[in-house]
């Protein structure tokens, strides 16, 4: 399989083996080695690729680790395999076949899920080995874990309010905020989350507001998450 890449790629996260700034009219195409990709992941500086046989190739910015292993671009070959996986800013969050999840890269605002605030370079660790994950997200400095019984689980930075938890407190470990979600999207300082509520999919949103990216027609920060905007055809909020 190929992946066209566009963008910055002083770090080689465009994963070319080449080194350039942006240009508008320019991209790279990645053959992988006839790899067949699976999904991919891009974060402020690295990307991730994610190939059909659970092989994680990583490339680009490895300052606090988040490439997985340190020197080489590619992550050590892991049993279970790798099925899903999210860049964050600059830490990285895999998950495996049997539901576990490894995390790794810079942990300063705790956003690997770990009460340790030193950054994970080149460790691996294991995050909530107790629950079956079924997707993981990253945000900026925030990453989010949703469990197989609907239960979002974030950790990390929090300043903004972006966690949903109520208040602007760091989450050093995974703390629950919503339940029976579905899908989530983590921004710099801000997230979105879609929930189903009987027969209605409601999107909640929490964080920084200040340019109205929680799209409520302000630009009051959110410190919990409330409902932004919903599926017609399923129902309105109450």
């Amino acid at each position: 399989g190929k992946v066209h890449a566009a963008g910055y790629n002083w770090a080689g996260q465009l994963g070319n083996n080449q080194i350039w700034k942006e240009d508008p009219n320019s991209y790279a195409t990645l053959t992988l080695e006839g790899r067949v990709l699976r999904s991919l992941a891009a974060g402020a500086e690295h990307s991730l690729f994610l190939t059909t046989d659970g092989q994680v190739i990583s490339c680009g910015n490895n300052s606090h680790g988040q490439l997985g292993n340190g020197e080489i671009t590619s992550l050590p070959t892991a049993r279970p395999s790798v099925v899903a996986v999210a860049a964050g800013g600059r830490h990285s969050l895999v998950r495996m076949s049997d539901g576990s999840v490894r995390a790794f890269g810079d942990n300063r605002k705790w956003q690997l899920g770990v009460a340790s605030s030193t950054t994970m370079y080149p460790s691996i660790t294991t995050v909530l080995p107790q629950l079956t994950v079924a997707k993981v997200f990253a945000g900026l400095k925030h990453s989010f874990f949703l469990t197989t019984d609907g239960i979002l689980y974030g950790a990390g930075d929090n300043s903004a309010g972006q966690l949903g938890t109520g208040n602007v407190s760091a989450a050093t470990g995974p703390t629950a905020v919503l339940g029976n979600v579905t899908d989530m999207s983590g921004g710099a300082t801000h997230s979105l989350f879609l929930v189903t509520e009987g027969s209605a999919q409601k999107v909640y949103a929490s964080g920084s507001n200040s340019h109205g990216e929680l799209c409520d027609g302000t630009t009051n920060q959110a410190l919990r998450d409330h409902v932004v905007a919903v599926r017609p055809e399923l129902g309105e909020p109450s």
